[in-house]
Parts: structure tokens; C-alpha cells; sequence
């Protein structure tokens, strides 16, 4: 079957409601693509047609990694067809069926990229409103990414008080206002942390995971998170408690910034000096304006220097992607580096350290493991050994492979390597990145498996902290395994309920061993994390003691912090410190029309009666 004059039908990949949708094949090109077919025979909408066309040929021009792209747009009898891009993968719903340790290890990332993707739609003038998530329509390539498909029930939201032309959904993912014929931004919203829930269904994701999705699900949409960067920065706190070190251990792993170029001048010629000076007036103005917070004037500095001056040095590249983690824009920054890699632009493919920062920031701070071992492979060997350890432990976490032997012969092969080192310097910084890995590890792993990896990153830890207890490394790592260990304990309390205690107090004692090295306003997560472990235990006036340390951190707190500040202080009955508090929290946007602070309001009208 030939249709649209050149796509020829090959087979039937999936239908639903008023469409179907096949793999076809162009008879010119002989490209694949998923063509889906909708029925436009409605005697109640005689523009069905029109209107499908209209909203496809807007969508026409959206281009993202993590939606699928629509290329071209017909009809033909009483049907209209999209050709789509025929993405390659699995649909989500059967990943999440057959391998529930791999989505546990991917939902936060997938979580990200497809509020990426919807918040290209929503910012859209007038914008798209999806309107029809769902694990179905997400496909799981096969480097790990999520890519967004079927947008037959997309929709431009001309008229924000207008009602939509047909209720479109899917029941037990779409919103309820989606019932009536209307739906929005927040709608969205609510299908995607629907599909989350149930791929997560089951699985002991922690960190605040269910309580972060439920505000998404909440019914009423002024309850749910308001936009697309609500959401995000709520997962990304969630994250941000995961990544405790990643700063930290990525500059101290490889100390190389600072250190460009001091014989470097001395034997050039007066020409080549002028320019380094240049070069290096230029970084230096760039990270002058990172630490003024001026990032847009700090990324200018270190583009020209790359640029207009040098691109065959490494210095500025760091700069970059430093602001762009900063912004909390890293995938953005390793993309811009990506595109000089591509072009070997002034020999950056030579440049080892740069790639394997960027390996360890997309290990470590992304968890795109893909991507991550596509960087290990690129470190020039012999440079950093463990990035050949590290590679192999990201194909595990972004293969479908739950075998825990597979992954204990690795953690062993990278023991040997480190227990053979001679530089205590680079045992330390291996040993720290070995660590986290044990952590991230332990997510795909359950029960003593679990256990036997979280305690060999606590053994490997604890060494680092004796070479610093002995002066033989500097101070810095001292602060580094502190933080790993509080860290590693609290995971396993969260592992282990039965030992829950011991662990959390074995969590605390490290992390105010920690929180004494830290300078003022540099320890606002550690604080949280304490807070929430003393809830868990039961002991509401420490962790109120905790928010209190966290508050005079963090003035403006995020409402999350609020409520688990609120939650303690109504435990405590402490209900004159709850108004002030509350009233502090009615700063934030949309506090009063919150459910969980309405709650809370509700608490302290009782008390006072």
C-alpha cells in the first residue's frame, strides 16, 4: 500500500481511539518512518481534518532531542497522516515491565529530559499542550534517552479560558480537567508525574521521590507544580542531595586549571607571550565575573578566549562548563564542548583532562551513563586509569544487566588497580570516585548485594580519611570523605530499616564532623538531609535545630525546606515559631493556594483557638 505518492506501508505498529500508526518506508529514499493515520470522519466536526493539520504544521517546526520530529503532514480520502521519525527502542511501559532496576536507575534523568521537552511545547506562543502522556508514548532508545512520540492529541492553547475542541486522554494518565474539555500547562504536568508513578510503581526509589511526583498528581491544578521549571527544580533538589561531591571531586581529581602555562611563557617568543598574557588576562576576567555571579559576562570572557585567542588551550573550556553546571544548564555545557569536539576545534580531542571532566560530570552529575562512557573511551590512555573502570561500570548502569556478579568483578578489577597505585594523591581521588560509584551502584542493586557495595565504598572512604588523619593528603579530602561517608550511612539506613538508627547516627556524627570544616552558607544541604534523618528517627527538636542552622544558610528557603521545617516544628507543638515561619514561606509564589500549607494554616488556627 502506497500512500502520499511515495510512503509504501510495511506493517502495523500499534492503534488507539480514532488512529493507527505503521512503519512505512520512503520509496525514494528509503528511509523508515511511523506514519499514524487519524480517522477525520466525525459528523459532529466537519474541520476535524483542518484543525489536525493545523496543529501538525505547528508542531512542524518544534525540533528537540526528546520529541520525535514530524515530517510531513497530508491528507488523503477521510484520513490525515503524520510522517514521524521512526524512533528506534523500546516503549517504556514494557522497559518498565521487563527491567525495573534499569528505570530505577533512569528516572530521574528521564524525568528531566521530558520536562525538557514539554517545556519547548509550552513556550510556544500560543503554546502546545501535549495532552496525551503516557509510558506508551516514550520510547527508550537504545543509548538510554527518552524520546516523546504521537502528537495526535497536541494542541495550541489559543484561549487560556477557551475550551478544547474534543476532551483527548488517556484515563489514569490524563488530567480531569482533560474530562471536561479543558486542559493547560498544569495538565501536562499531572500525566507526566502519572507515568512516573507507575513505571516507579513498586520500586524503593527514596530521596523524596513519591513525595516530589504526589504535588504533580494533587487533582486540583493550582495544587500541582505551576510550570515545567517548577518541576525540574524540584527533581533537581533530589538530585542535588544524590550528588553530594561532584564539585568538589571533579576540581580536586584533576587540579589542572590553575596550573597552565607558567614555564609555558618562558619559551616563547615575545609574540606568542603577549598572547598567552592575553589569554590568561581573559580567564582570569572570566572567573572573576563566575565568582560576582555575573555568568552571561563570564561565559562571554572565556568563548572570546577560545575563540579569538587560543583555542588550543585548555583553561577556558573549563571556565565554560563550570558556569553552565553553576546555572544548573550542565547537559547545555557539555553539549557547547561537544560541538568543539566535533569539530576537533584547536585540538580539543588531545586535551584528556577536559574529556574526562566531562565524563565525570556526565557520570556523576547527570547519571547519563551513555553518554558518560562515550567520554571514558575518549581519554587518551594511560592519562586517568580509571576512566577505563569507570567505563565499564557505565555500560553496566545503562545496559538492561542486573547481574550483580558482572558488576562485583568490576568493583574488584578497580580495587586492584588502586590498591597497586604508589601515588597516595591518586589512590585518594580514585578511591573518592570509586565511592560515589558504590553509591550510584547501589540503586540498581537490592538487599545484602546492596550492602556488600555500600560497604566497600565506606572501607575505601575511611582509607582516605586516614591518609589525611596521617597529613599525607591535604585537608580538602579530609572534608570530601566526611561528606562521602554521611552519605554512604544514610543510604544504607535507608537500605536497611532494621539497622535504620545506627546507620542515621553514624550519618550524623560524620556529617557535623563535616559541617565544622565548612565555611558559613556552604552547608544548607547537608543540614536538610540531618533534618530529615532526625525526623525519620523520631527526634523532632534536632531536626527543628537543623532548619535553624539551614535558615540562617538560606534566608529564602525553597518550599520544600518550609514544610519540612513546618512538619517539625508541629510535632515539636511549637506553634508560635509555625506562624512565624509560615508567614515567612507566604514569600513563595502560590503558598496560599498550596494544599500541604493549607494543611499546615489549618494546624495553627487550631492551636490558637
Amino acid at each position: 500500500m502506497l500512500i502520499g505518492g511515495k510512503y509504501e506501508i510495511r506493517k502495523k505498529l500499534g492503534s488507539g481511539g480514532m488512529s493507527e500508526v505503521y512503519l512505512a518506508v520512503d520509496s525514494r529514499l528509503h528511509m523508515k518512518w511511523a506514519v499514524k493515520r487519524i480517522d477525520c470522519r466525525d459528523p459532529n466536526r466537519p474541520f476535524l481534518a483542518d484543525s489536525v493539520i493545523a496543529e501538525a504544521n505547528v508542531l512542524r517546526s518544534v525540533r528537540q532531542e526528546n520529541l520525535v520530529r514530524i515530517a510531513d503532514i497530508f491528507k488523503e480520502g477521510d484520513y490525515c497522516y503524520l510522517v514521524m521519525d521512526y524512533v528506534e527502542g523500546q516503549v517504556l511501559s514494557e522497559v518498565a515491565r521487563r527491567n525495573p532496576e534499569y528505570v530505577k536507575r533512569h528516572a530521574i534523568l528521564w524525568a528531566e529530559q521530558l520536562l525538557k521537552a514539554l517545556s519547548i511545547l509550552h513556550k510556544r506562543k500560543p503554546p502546545i499542550i501535549y495532552r496525551d502522556m503516557k509510558p506508551e508514548n516514550i520510547i527508550v532508545r537504545p543509548n538510554g534517552r527518552v524520546c516523546l512520540i504521537d502528537f495526535g492529541a497536541a494542541k495550541r492553547l489559543i484561549n487560556r479560558g477557551g475550551r478544547d475542541d474534543i476532551s483527548l486522554g488517556t484515563k489514569g494518565f490524563a488530567a480531569p480537567e482533560q474530562f471536561t474539555g479543558l486542559s493547560d500547562a498544569r495538565s501536562d504536568i499531572y500525566a507526566l508525574s502519572k507515568t512516573l508513578d507507575s513505571i516507579t510503581e513498586g520500586l524503593k526509589m527514596g530521596g523524596g521521590w513519591q513525595r516530589v511526583i504526589k504535588k504533580g498528581m494533587l487533582e486540583n491544578p493550582k495544587d500541582r507544580y505551576q510550570s515545567t521549571e517548577e518541576f525540574l527544580h524540584a527533581l533537581q533538589g533530589l538530585k542535588s542531595m544524590k550528588v553530594r561531591l561532584i564539585s568538589g571531586l571533579i576540581t580536586a581529581s584533576l587540579g589542572l586549571i590553575a596550573a597552565g602555562g607558567i614555564s609555558y611563557g618562558m619559551q616563547m617568543e615575545r609574540r606568542e607571550r603577549e598572547t598567552a598574557d592575553e589569554y590568561m588576562r581573559c580567564v582570569e576576567s572570566g572567573n572573576e565575573a563566575a565568582f560576582r555571579l555575573e555568568d552571561e559576562v563570564a561565559e562571554s570572557y572565556f568563548t572570546k578566549a577560545i575563540t579569538e585567542i587560543d583555542g588550543g588551550r585548555e583553561e577556558a573550556y573549563y571556565g565554560l562548563l563550570n558556569v553552565y553546571r553553576k546555572k544548573r544548564r550542565t547537559e547545555e555545557g557539555l553539549n557547547r564542548l561537544d560541538s568543539y569536539f566535533d569539530n576537533d576545534y584547536g585540538g580539543v580531542r588531545a586535551m584528556g583532562g577536559l574529556i574526562y571532566e566531562c565524563a565525570l560530570t556526565a557520570f556523576y552529575e547527570l547519571k547519563d551513563y551513555s553518554r558518560a562512557k562515550a567520554y571514558f573511551d575518549k581519554v587518551p590512555e594511560g592519562d586517568y586509569p580509571a576512566a577505563d573502570y569507570l567505563a565499564e561500570i557505565s555500560a553496566f548502569l545503562s545496559s538492561f544487566s542486573t547481574d550483580p556478579d558482572k558488576i562485583f568483578q568490576i568493583l574488584k578489577d578497580f580495587r586492584s588497580y588502586m590498591k597497586e597505585c604508589g601515588d597516595i594523591e591518586v589512590r585518594a581521588r580514585d578511591s573518592l570516585l570509586y565511592a560515589e560509584a558504590c553509591l550510584i551502584i547501589s540503586d540498581s542493586l537490592s538487599g545484602r548485594n546492596a550492602g556488600i557495595v555500600l560497604s566497600e565504598g565506606a572501607e575505601r572512604t575511611k582509607e582516605v580519611l586516614e591518609f589525611t588523619e596521617k597529613r599525607q593528603l591535604k585537608g580538602e579530602y579530609r572534608e570530601q570523605s566526611l561528606d562521602m561517608l554521611s552519605a554512604i550511612y544514610r543510604l544504607l539506613g535507608e537500605k536497611f530499616p532494621q539497622n535504620k538508627k545506627n546507620y542515621y547516627m553514624e550519618s550524623l556524627q560524620y556529617s557535623e564532623e563535616f559541617l565544622s570544616l565548612k565555611g558559613k552558607g556552604r552547608a544548607g544541604v547537608k543540614l536538610l538531609s540531618m533534618a530529615g534523618m532526625y525526623e525519620e528517627l523520631g527526634s523532632f527538636k534536632e531536626a527543628v535545630k537543623c532548619y535553624r542552622r539551614y535558615e540562617e544558610e538560606e534566608p529564602l528557603m525553597q518550599r520544600d525546606a518550609y514544610l519540612g521545617y513546618l512538619h517539625a516544628l508541629s510535632k515539636e507543638g511549637n506553634y508560635g515559631e509555625m506562624q512565624r515561619v509560615y508567614e515567612k514561606a507566604l514569600s513563595l509564589n502560590g503558598v496560599e493556594e498550596d494544599i500541604e500549607f493549607k494543611k499546615i494554616m489549618g494546624t495553627i488556627e487550631r492551636s490558637v483557638q
